[in-house]
């Protein structure tokens, strides 16, 4: 169905097809810029908009960026910790050590308690269990976390060793 007035000045040749289809053509275009025209107030807001997106996308790729680095870095540290704890610790000696504010205990064989006073085993919280590694894996958990690695030589320790150093400890003692 077309317009009346176009089927009369087609049948009595006024105009042609051709015409008929530019003009309906330039209406549909003149239609569509009108809808689309906007204030430049609109076009500022649709900036704006456009622009508040685009942070919150990248805050959140950010986000999630530094999840992702901090799982990773928690699988490194349960791959140090399985690959590298002592297996052999089980024995009859209790040995103490302070977890935050909490004193714990080990049962540990005298080889192993020798070598937690000599630091030269550091005990490492791993899920909620405790382990025991060697030094140089210690400090590669303490670079990625140091909340993870709970026993370690501090200057503190070695401060207090000087002051009593002329006092002997007797061999029965045990603490």
């Amino acid at each position: 169905m077309g317009n009346a007035f176009q089927d009369q000045f087609l049948k009595l040749g006024l105009t042609d097809q051709k015409k008929v289809k530019k003009l309906k053509h330039e209406q549909r275009k003149k239609n569509k810029t009108q809808q689309t025209e906007t204030t430049p107030a609109a076009k500022q807001q649709a900036a704006q908009l456009q622009a508040e997106r685009v942070e919150q996308d990248r805050l959140l790729n950010q986000q999630k960026q530094q999840q992702a680095q901090a799982k990773a870095i928690q699988a490194q540290i349960r791959q140090l910790i399985t690959q590298n704890r002592q297996t052999d610790t089980d024995g009859e000696l209790v040995y103490h050590f302070v977890d935050g504010k909490k004193v714990k205990q080990l049962y540990v064989s005298q080889k192993i308690l020798a070598q937690l006073s000599q630091d030269k085993l550091y005990i490492v919280k791993f899920d909620e269990q405790y382990a025991l590694v060697k030094p140089d894996i210690a400090e590669k958990i303490r670079t990625r976390d140091a909340n993870i690695v709970i026993q370690h030589n501090t200057e503190q320790n070695v401060e207090s060793e000087e002051m009593y150093a002329d006092y002997k400890i007797p061999d029965d003692l045990m603490w």
